[in-house]
Order: structure tokens, then C-alpha cells, then sequence
């Protein structure tokens, strides 16, 4: 058994098993194609068993399922042009290779058939399987999931219960429960995130076929790498000249989609460009929180929101159909005050927005985040928010 450690990546999830075949075997293929079977034994030892054949032939008889999880990872993708017929041609053998590339070359000369044990997003083992019939072949199962079971206590990743952090005073109420309520999103949007969320193998089964698709139809925008190139080199630079691992690398230029730039109209409706042109939508007065985020990226102090109060009080005088200018004021002066949860709500509306679209590793870029008493903010760049009309704030004082 050979253990693989990942610096610094999310390319896998905990407790996962998967078969890697990189020669024909009739033996092993078919067994490892018994999905119910060894989902029921791995799972009494904690473990979940990934059958990429299985996702394979799930996702062709399903096209508009495959076609819902590719735009929620991959928003680029042009689902209309894809031809369902090339998800066929995709097996376990080319899984295998898509998968290893990630890994050194010390590494990947060592696998042939076998299992992928992932413990946690950066420890795996991979375990070679040479038995010559079903019996010898239950038996090094069985040994190897008890080895795992009498050392989970050494070699599983263990977490901490989250701090609870108690706010410091009146002020500091709405930064104190920042954490917990941008993350208190809709019941109903949760149980959609949760059906669309895949582990770490379905994700990158989804990202090779949204490469074998990007080469045979460049309509479908994919992302431009050479592959060869990160299988010879051990390391690899980013645009800022750092250099990162294999590991990294590889999801870095295939599972993480470029960021869309953000246009707004003359009518103050938000669109994501290259993610062809999805409109995001939100309530008049969540998006005047929104927006007013948007015109500091250096980022506001909830303590401080009382300063921004004329600003964002004429935002949704410009964006809002309302009348009654009292009720405005009440909901701005709700929005301002730290010791109320007004923000922390406004922030929760911005993150459903976009979460219950796409992947938290895209969304995050346009939702507001920070530490607990830092300045929170929307990460985008701003050269990448493009406004067709500037917002015309009136000089007023909206008290």
C-alpha cells in the first residue's frame, strides 16, 4: 500500500474509495462494477464506494441532470452544444489517467490496477490488487478496510467542535453572528445545494468530461491547458510567479472555472458575463446592500455601516419602486445599526443568490465575506464589474 500526501488541495473528499485501471482486467473490472455489493461492505467500515461506470451510464440516460451539474461546477459550459454521445467514450481507464496526473512521477509509475482510499482532501493511499480470483480478492478487501478501521484513530483526520464566540457589546452583535447567518440560507435552496454538491471523484468526473467535450466542440468554452506539460514538470507557476504542486496545479487549471465579469445595466440588473449571461437576481433592498459593497472594495466595518447610511439610503431610493419614504428609512436605519441581525440577513440573501447556482468555489467570488471583526467585502476584482450606467448617488441626506 503506497500512502499519497496533497499539499493544499480540494481535489478529493474523506472516506472514499474508488477503482483505478490503467490495464484491462476482466476480473477486477467486473467485480468492481458489483456497485450495491461493495457500497454495502465498504460502508460498514465508514467508507463511501465511487463506480465511475456507474456515474457514467447514470449521467447518459440522464442528460439534463448531466447538463444541471456540469453549469453548476462549470457555469461556462454551453450545455445546448454538448453531443450526449461523447460521455460514452469515457471509462474508467481514462478516469484513471485523468485522475494520476495530478500525482508525482514517483507516484504515478507505481499504480497500475487497484483502489484509491482517500482519508481526507489531502491523505490518500492507493492499495494495488493482484488477486487472482473473487475469494483472494474479498479476503485483501476485508484486510485492508480492518487495517483502516483498527488505525482510524492515527490516520483519520479528526475535527474540533466550531468556538463559540461570544459578542464583546452592543456593537459588536451583527459582526459576532456574521459566520452563522450568511450561512443560515433557505431550507428549500440548502436541499437543492446539497443534491447538486458532489464528492471530490463526481467533481472530477465532470471536469473530464467537460474536457473531452471542450475538444471536440470548443463551443462549450472550456478552459485551454496542456495537460503534457504538468506530467512532465513537477512543479508548476501561477500568474503571480508562485509555484505550485502537482496536486494543485492540476485543480487549479482544470476545476476552477475562470471568474465571470459581473455587468449591470442601465436597469440595474446583475449579470455574469461569461457565465452566459445568468442573471442574478435579488430583492430591491438586498441588492442595495449589495451594490454598496460593490463601491468599496476596500470593504466596510458592520460597527461602522452608520456612516454609509445617506449612501446606501439613496442606492434604494434609485433602484426601488417604493413611496412610502418612512419605511425605507426603517429599513436603512435597521440595516445600519450593529446591535440589530438586519445585515447578517441582507448577506445570507446575497450568498443564496449565487450558491444555489454554483459551486461555493465559484460563488464565493461574488458574495460578501471576512473575519469577524475585519471589514467585510465582495472579493471580485473591480476591473471585472462593468456598470452600463455609473450609479448616479444623489448628494442627500437620507435622515
Amino acid at each position: 500500500m503506497i500512502e499519497i500526501k496533497i499539499d493544499n488541495s480540494n481535489l478529493f473528499s474523506g472516506f472514499e474509495i474508488v477503482y483505478l485501471e490503467r490495464e484491462p482486467n476482466e476480473l477486477l473490472g467486473s467485480f468492481f462494477q458489483k456497485k450495491d455489493l461493495l457500497e454495502e461492505e465498504f460502508s460498514k467500515y465508514g467508507f463511501k464506494y465511487i463506480s465511475i461506470p456507474d456515474l457514467i451510464k447514470s449521467w447518459s440516460e440522464s442528460p439534463n441532470k448531466l447538463f444541471e451539474n456540469l453549469n453548476f461546477y462549470f457555469p461556462s459550459c454551453v450545455s445546448n452544444t454538448i453531443d450526449i454521445s461523447l460521455i460514452s467514450k469515457i471509462d474508467t481507464k481514462l478516469y484513471t489517467e485523468y485522475v494520476i496526473s495530478s500525482f508525482s512521477n514517483s507516484i504515478v509509475n507505481s499504480i497500475s490496477n487497484g483502489l484509491l482510499i482517500s482519508i481526507s482532501k489531502e491523505h490518500l493511499f492507493y492499495l494495488p490488487l493482484e488477486a487472482k480470483n473473487i475469494d483472494e480478492l474479498m479476503v485483501e478487501l476485508i484486510s485492508v478496510l480492518r487495517f483502516f478501521r483498527k488505525n482510524e484513530s492515527r490516520i483519520y483526520t479528526s475535527f474540533s467542535p466550531p468556538r463559540v464566540v461570544e459578542p464583546e457589546g452592543d456593537d459588536d452583535i451583527a459582526d459576532c453572528g456574521f459566520g452563522y447567518n450568511a450561512n443560515n440560507i433557505a431550507e428549500e435552496i440548502r436541499e437543492r445545494i446539497k443534491l447538486l454538491t458532489k464528492n471530490g471523484h463526481e467533481k472530477l468526473l465532470l471536469s473530464l468530461i467537460f474536457e473531452e467535450i471542450s475538444k471536440i466542440n470548443p463551443n462549450a468554452i472550456a478552459k485551454s491547458a496542456a495537460r503534457a506539460i504538468m506530467c512532465y514538470m513537477g512543479e508548476f507557476p501561477d500568474k503571480k510567479g508562485n509555484i505550485l504542486g502537482r496536486a494543485s496545479a492540476f485543480e487549479k487549471i482544470y476545476l476552477l472555472p475562470e471568474v465571470s465579469s459581473i455587468f449591470i445595466d442601465k436597469e440595474y440588473r446583475i449579470f455574469l458575463v461569461e457565465y452566459q449571461n445568468f442573471e442574478i437576481k435579488m430583492t430591491p433592498l438586498v441588492k442595495s446592500v449589495y451594490f454598496l459593497f460593490l463601491r468599496h472594495p476596500e470593504g466596510i466595518l458592520f460597527k461602522n455601516l452608520d456612516l454609509y447610511y445617506d449612501e446606501l439610503g439613496a442606492i434604494y431610493t434609485l433602484i426601488s419602486n417604493r413611496e412610502n419614504i418612512e419605511d425605507m428609512k426603517k429599513s436603512i436605519q435597521d440595516i445600519c445599526n450593529p446591535t440589530e441581525n438586519s445585515i447578517n440577513e441582507k448577506c445570507s440573501r446575497i450568498k443564496e443568490s449565487f450558491v444555489q447556482h454554483f459551486d461555493d468555489d465559484i460563488a464565493k467570488n461574488y458574495y460578501i465575506t471576512g473575519w469577524r471583526g475585519d471589514p467585510k467585502y465582495i472579493p471580485i476584482d473591480r476591473e471585472l464589474v462593468k456598470w452600463e450606467q455609473e450609479l448616479p448617488i444623489p448628494h442627500i441626506h437620507f435622515s
